[in-house]
């Protein structure tokens, strides 16, 4: 390559990775910072936490009779989850009584994409972190995860930077306050939600995509199992419950699940509360109304709220 050319792509690749750099927070992080800065304002008022993925979000805090910091978030694992946990505990362990936990294998497959792509690995861990997990599987590649995040910002930033719509909202800041969606203003009324119509086309993509991505060559990911076992550690150590949840799926789900799971993730759900103190329940079979194969929908979780995990949180912050 001639000099003059090389010495061009440097300097354009490095102007394009500055300007990412300079880009204002997406969508994830925002809702990260926002959530830590709404735990230290409101300092030791909430005595419950909820985390998850998007199978969680659709818990909005207004369904919840206790105080609650609502913080399930679409397209994370229990990383997002965990980092989360560390900025926000020192600000509720007085209050915090109870950490509510909803789990699924999709999150805890190192070949699938939930992991691959880990949003908690590439923006929000830090370069003190390596040592700890380069000792896990996979840990070289982790850890040049984390250095090529940090050193390449179109690299950390490439999920958001490929939709133009993100961009353009980060741009003009749309999503500086942006909050979990758990946490966001309920604008339905409790009593006017519907029952969700299920698009069986869309179901079966959603099937399609989840036996090709996300639970294919199922194999557990060593990381995702010890931050699950972090957060436990800490909860336990400061006297708070922690509850494991799986929240309720279509069969054709379950199916899928126990054809390309198998017993992998159960079996280590059970290692888990043979060694600790926590409550786990399993409600995959539970019949709630959906939004689509695998999530809830408002009435649906609504539903489990009010008929479970409501009356759980009071037997367990009364029986303190």
């Amino acid at each position: 390559m001639d000099k003059k050319y090389f010495l061009i792509f440097i300097l354009s690749f490095c102007v394009v990775n500055i300007a990412v750099s300079l880009l204002p927070n997406g969508p994830y992080m925002s809702m990260f910072k926002n959530s830590i800065k709404l735990s230290k304002k409101f300092r030791q008022e909430y005595e419950v936490i909820l985390y998850g993925d998007s199978k969680g979000t659709m818990f909005n805090k207004d369904y919840f009779d206790r105080k609650i910091l609502s913080l399930a978030c679409e397209n994370n694992s229990i990383l997002f989850s965990k980092f989360l946990h560390d900025g926000i505990i020192n600000s509720q362990k007085k209050s915090l009584k109870v950490v509510i936990i909803f789990l699924g294998p999709n999150n805890y497959n190192k070949n699938g994409i939930f992991v691959t792509r880990d949003f908690g690995l590439r923006r929000l861990a830090k370069l003190s972190d390596i040592p700890a997990i380069i000792g896990y599987d996979n840990g070289f590649d982790n850890a040049l995860e984390i250095i090529s995040s940090k050193l390449i910002p179109i690299y950390a930033r490439r999920m958001e930077i490929r939709d133009f719509d993100i961009v353009k909202n980060m741009v003009s800041l749309k999503y500086e306050n942006l909050l979990t969606q758990g946490m966001r203003h309920n604008t339905k009324q409790v009593d006017l939600l519907k029952i969700s119509a299920i698009d069986k086309s869309a179901d079966r993509n959603y099937l399609l995509t989840y036996k090709r991505s996300v639970y294919n060559n199922f194999e557990l990911s060593h990381l995702h199992t010890q931050f699950l076992l972090e957060i436990i550690n800490v909860n336990s150590a400061l006297g708070i419950s922690t509850v494991l949840i799986q929240l309720p799926i279509k069969n054709e789900m379950l199916e899928l699940q126990k054809s390309l799971v198998k017993q992998g993730f159960d079996e280590l759900i059970d290692k888990i509360i043979e060694s600790n103190d926590i409550l786990y329940f399993d409600l995959r079979n539970q019949n709630y109304d959906f939004s689509d194969i695998n999530h809830l929908s408002s009435k649906g979780a609504y539903d489990l709220t009010k008929n479970f995990i409501n009356p759980l949180i009071e037997k367990l912050i009364l029986s303190r």
